[in-house]
């Protein structure tokens, strides 16, 4: 039960690797070319993993175990991830507290600010204007916050029918989600006009998803729970996902 696994895509290539602990590996940030997962609750437990081109990733050894405790263990969840290369973040899904980390998911955590919306699940960093976009898993709002909580912008996505998660900005500025256990990733600009989606079979439940600029190959990678929880994160990229790979 959450058995979980972590998937690489380029294009029409779709490559599904071994998590750490298959086992609900949640919020998900790209720092330095690796990806670092958590637990999506506290006491469960993520780590560190390195990318390659050919779209296998493995872990580099480095584990931790999340310890938010900024706000209380017990009834807490989170689901995706991002980082701005200083710190990661995440949301709490049931109050939608946004909590600030260390660079390894670290430490008690701390609250930067909370939109008091239930269902607020998606998080992503937007480098151009040092802010974050936060999805709603039930209403498809998506809305961009100050890194402070000051409301900047928001709009629909009007092609949600079922529940949309793991939220990322690609290196174009536009923003990229999956609609839960569809095998859809839906793609909208910062304005909320569609435009496009691809389909991936074995994309099911989401948890976290980030796109990164490095110098690589264009890939996607995502971390998969197989019976009902699936994280995503979108890795080593160079183009944007509708461009062409280098």
């Amino acid at each position: 039960d959450g058995i979980s696994t972590l998937d690489a895509i380029r294009g029409d290539q779709y490559v599904q690797n071994a998590s750490i602990y298959q086992y609900i590996e949640g919020p998900l940030a790209v720092v330095g070319g690796y990806v670092r997962t958590t637990g999506a609750v506290p006491g469960l437990s993520g780590g560190e993993y390195a990318t390659a081109p050919s779209l296998t990733v493995s872990p580099t050894g480095n584990t931790w175990t999340n310890n938010i405790t900024a706000i209380d263990p017990d009834f807490s969840e989170f689901w995706d991830g991002t980082s701005d290369g200083r710190r990661n973040y995440t949301i709490d899904v049931s109050t939608g507290t946004v909590i600030a980390t260390d660079l390894q998911w670290g430490g008690d955590g701390e609250v930067l600010f909370s939109t008091e919306t239930e269902g607020d699940v998606g998080i992503t960093y937007d480098r151009w204007n040092n802010s974050l976009w936060i999805l709603n898993h039930d209403t498809g709002l998506i809305t961009d916050y100050s890194l402070t909580g000051e409301y900047l912008s928001s709009f629909y996505a009007d092609d949600i029918d079922i529940f949309g998660t793991a939220l990322a900005m690609d290196i174009d500025r536009t923003l990229w989600f999956v609609i839960d256990n569809s095998g859809i990733i839906s793609h909208y600009d910062i304005e909320g006009n569609w435009l496009g989606e691809d389909f991936y079979d074995p994309l099911g439940y989401s948890l976290g998803g980030e796109i990164a600029a490095v110098p690589e190959p264009g890939t996607l990678a995502m971390a998969s729970l197989m019976s009902g929880l699936f994280g995503m994160a979108w890795l080593r990229r160079r183009t944007s996902l509708r461009g062409t790979s280098l």
